[in-house]
């Protein structure tokens, strides 16, 4: 198998600061809209097509990327890891519950890396989540407590399946979100002006970083 380099460190923190500044900037810092649950689309999104720019300019590959998945998430809200019973959902609850990208019952994530549509390591991707930042706030407003400690602004876990048992953490893709949050993105008149944004904010951060 190829040797694919991924994004580490620095630059992880780099692109999550230039993202959360980027949607701050286009969306005036309105607490309101961070606090729907699509949120997560324009986060995603943009996310993808920035990780995306920056591993090809680094590694001189444009036919590897990072995608986008939509469906649902659960996040354990307590501080017990064996108690799953208590958690914040995006999406459905259950099987027959699906998730509905028009009542906005769906979350949207990022995998990596990927090639010629398929995951280049299926059983050890990439996820990212540049929303975790949010869980807390959204498992108050859902009437739970939240008792555990708050996870980091960004999630970038090298391996999903250290989703679980690291973070308390379950997705579920659902390729029918996918494909209407990505028809919504590209409809989205500033999703290129947001994407030149965050690119030279992230520029700007990693060279005072490297400095």
């Amino acid at each position: 198998m190829e040797n694919h380099q991924k994004l580490l460190g620095i630059r992880r923190d780099a692109i999550a600061n230039a993202i959360h500044h980027t949607i701050d900037t286009f969306f005036n810092s309105d607490e309101s809209f961070r606090r729907k649950n699509s949120s997560c689309l324009y986060y995603a999104h943009l996310g993808s097509e920035v990780c995306t720019r920056i591993y090809s300019e680094i590694n001189r590959d444009q036919s590897i990327y990072y995608s986008v998945q939509g469906g649902s998430i659960s996040i354990r809200s307590t501080s017990d890891t064996n108690d799953t019973s208590q958690g914040v959902n995006f999406g459905g609850k259950g099987e027959s519950d699906k998730p509905s990208f028009e009542e906005g019952r769906f979350h949207c994530w990022i995998v990596g890396l990927c090639k010629n549509g398929q995951l280049i390591t299926p059983n050890a991707n990439e996820f990212i989540d540049f929303t975790s930042k949010y869980y807390h706030c959204h498992a108050l407003n859902q009437g739970h407590e939240w008792t555990r400690r708050d996870i980091d602004d960004y999630l970038w876990v090298d391996n999903q399946c250290d989703l679980r048992s690291k973070y308390g953490i379950s997705v579920k893709a659902d390729e029918e979100i996918r494909k209407k949050s990505q028809q919504k993105w590209e409809q989205f008149d500033s999703s290129q002006a947001m994407l030149e944004c965050a690119v030279r904010t992230y520029l700007s951060l990693y060279s005072k970083r490297m400095g």
